[in-house]
């Protein structure tokens, strides 16, 4: 595995051990209430990121290019849906990482490595 493909996946982690942090947070300060559209949609999308990078880290450039394709409309519901409820820094934090690790599993080197054919074991 390339270096930028490892440290792109180690900012997803980081991004999505931020982000289930947040999650745990929200939903422990939330504890008597119902649920809210939050903890509805975020405990399944934490799910599916962590399905997604880890099949990134075992090659899949299907888990790549769907990570591509949902980053920008993410994004946006990300920053209209919960803005109020997410705090900027953590919010900027996560955007870098995940902006960073992006741009690294679209660089030729990154998209060679995901193309090739896996040696037999």
């Amino acid at each position: 595995m390339p270096g930028r493909i490892r440290f792109a996946l180690t900012m997803l982690w980081i991004a999505w051990c931020t982000s289930i942090g947040a999650l745990a947070v929200h939903v422990y300060q939330a504890q008597g209430s119902r649920a809210d559209l939050y903890s509805l949609v975020g405990t399944p999308a934490a799910l599916a990121q962590a399905l997604l990078i880890y099949l990134i880290g075992r090659r899949s450039n299907i888990a790549r290019m769907i990570v591509l394709l949902m980053a920008l409309p993410a994004f946006i519901v990300a920053l209209v849906v919960f803005s109020a409820k997410v705090p900027s820094v953590r919010f900027a934090f996560e955007t870098l990482l995940r902006g960073t690790a992006l741009g690294l599993l679209l660089t030729p080197g990154a998209a060679h490595w995901f193309q090739r054919t896996p040696l037999p074991e």
